[in-house]
């Protein structure tokens, strides 16, 4: 009897399957298509071989599959009739959502991963704009094995960046469910390169409930990111100083956002106190501006600079899309659940674009730059 029950627990995998029975899916993209989805998948072949043009450093040959369904399952059952295969999800690094299908609403796409076994919820997330979803893995990736590869990797060192904020299916399922707080998604576009084109990540997408309804260019993204305290660093600040006429370029290494809640007349007042740890990464004479009394002027102007900055962004966003992509309303939920509860009753959408937003900044200019004089010109 012991021995039965030993033998039992090592019978193997209850859910093993061959490799070659699968297709395997390492990125896709959704269009919306009359009153359906057109779904195309990048698949990583298994076949071995000799390399072909194109292929990466592993030598894999991407494949790639249209279908089309009423529904995201369905196209997803009906990619079987062409590849041959089941779709298998567990590996996708990459999905990317057309502008069209994003403001025709998400909720559809996020159900059928939330129901999918397979799907994994760090496969990251990504919107066009102005194009198909499908142009994006039609692109060429000369550096890696397939587009959607490129992609990861391409969000993973550019959100070092300072103007990029990165999303996973994870992520974007979190703020859209959570009140308070309006879904992100990073922007993908095709770009010219030699001749190519290939894929080119860059600004956010702005999501009012589950619908897509504006867009930040990454500039407007790296004030986003100061005021959501996810400033990693790697951003640069130019400067533009008028006594002497020179520019300076800031590179921030990191950044602390403190966000104060306060509540004047029964109404929120938000304030934020940012500081930015930076160090002097260009200068564009040989002016001296970094000398104690011209520091302090630099780091004045930086700091009026990066406030009007941050101000403008808000304000864009509050006027012209209305939705609280600064998790302000979610900070608001969160400290003082009795004030969310009175504000519940008027509706957050409607007093967003009214609330008055106050910002600090305090910069703090530091390094090995500030030893090194400006670069001279000889006679």
């Amino acid at each position: 009897m012991v021995c039965l029950c030993l033998i039992l627990p090592s019978a193997g995998c209850w859910n093993y399957r061959e490799i070659r029975e699968l297709a395997i899916v390492v990125g896709a993209a959704f269009d919306k298509q009359d009153e359906g989805i057109h779904l195309t998948v990048e698949l990583m072949s298994t076949k071995t071989g000799e390399k072909t043009e194109g292929s990466g450093t592993l030598g894999i040959r991407p494949q790639r599959f249209e279908s089309y369904g009423k529904t995201v399952f369905e196209a997803v059952r009906n990619m079987i009739a062409k590849t041959g295969k089941r779709l298998y999800w567990s590996h996708a690094k990459a999905f990317i959502v057309s502008e069209e299908m994003a403001k025709d609403g998400m909720i559809q796409l996020i159900d059928w991963i939330n129901r999918d076994a397979e799907v994994r919820l760090q496969t990251w997330i990504l919107v066009t704009r102005g194009e198909k979803a499908s142009d994006i893995l039609k692109t060429k990736s000369k550096l890696f094995d397939t587009v959607s590869m490129q992609l990861e990797e391409a969000l993973r060192r550019y959100s070092n960046s300072g103007k990029l904020l990165s999303s996973t299916v994870g992520d974007f399922v979190e703020e859209m469910e959570s009140p308070g707080i309006g879904a992100t998604a990073p922007l993908v576009q095709t770009a010219e390169n030699a001749g190519d084109k290939i894929p080119q990540i860059g600004g956010t997408a702005l999501f009012r409930g589950e619908r897509l309804v504006g867009y930040l260019d990454a500039d407007q993204t790296r004030n986003l990111l100061f005021i959501r305290d996810r400033m990693k660093g790697g951003g640069l600040i130019a400067i533009s100083t008028e006594e002497p006429k020179t520019k300076v370029s800031l590179e921030i290494y990191r950044s602390d956002t403190k966000r104060q809640l306060h509540v004047e007349g029964h109404r929120p007042v938000i304030e934020l106190t940012v500081e930015p740890l930076a160090d002097i990464a260009e200068i564009s004479t040989e002016k001296d501006v970094i000398s104690l009394e011209k520091k302090e002027e630099l780091t004045e102007k930086a700091n009026k600079q990066l406030a009007r900055e941050l101000q403008e962004t808000i304000r864009e966003v509050q006027e012209k899309y209305q939705t609280d992509v600064f998790g302000f309303g979610q900070m608001i939920y969160r400290r003082r659940p009795d004030l969310w509860e009175a504000i519940e009753q008027t509706g957050w959408g409607r007093l967003f674009p009214d609330l008055e937003v106050r910002t600090i900044v305090n910069f703090k200019l530091k390094g090995s730059a500030l030893l090194s004089e400006p670069t001279k010109v000889g006679e």
